[in-house]
């Protein structure tokens, strides 16, 4: 097991998000900031 190989398993998620198509990673993005949004609302109306 080569560190090289390691490297690229570790970095596999990362890979796999890049391959998806940009309407995929745009709409991941959208949904990604709308939770920190809401998650960041909902601890200063507390």
């Amino acid at each position: 097991m080569t560190v090289g190989f390691a490297f690229s398993q570790s970095m596999h998620p990362v890979i796999a998000i890049y391959q998806l198509s940009s309407h995929y990673r745009r709409l991941l993005l959208l949904l990604f900031s709308a939770a920190v949004f809401l998650r960041s609302h909902l601890i200063e109306s507390k």
